[in-house]
């Protein structure tokens, strides 16, 4: 059970309720897409990025185009995703 706050009132709700469930394809499974990372221009600008789907880790190379599973690259892709819109409301918080 979750508890979730709903116009000011706690209320319970199964989590079942809330996940959907995808299927990964053998398809999903060998398709790859190119990924690109910049490199940051921070102290980890070179190391490489670690990301870890389904039990395998990867190391994907910065500078660089890397061929990676396709369920690698949107993992990668909402990590960014992620991280934009946390500085964007970091940002967005600062100015009021």
């Amino acid at each position: 059970m979750a508890r979730t706050k709903v116009n000011n009132e706690e209320t319970t709700k199964d989590v079942v309720d809330e996940v959907k469930v995808t299927e990964t394809t053998k398809e999903d499974v060998k398709a790859t897409k190119t990924l690109f990372l910049e490199k940051d221009r921070g102290q980890r600008g070179n190391q490489q990025l670690f990301v870890s789907v389904n039990g395998k880790d990867y190391l994907i190379q910065r500078g660089v185009p890397v061929e990676v599973p396709i369920l690698v690259y949107n993992v990668v892709m909402d990590s960014l995703r992620a991280k934009e819109e946390a500085y964007n409301f970091i940002d967005n918080t600062a100015k009021n």
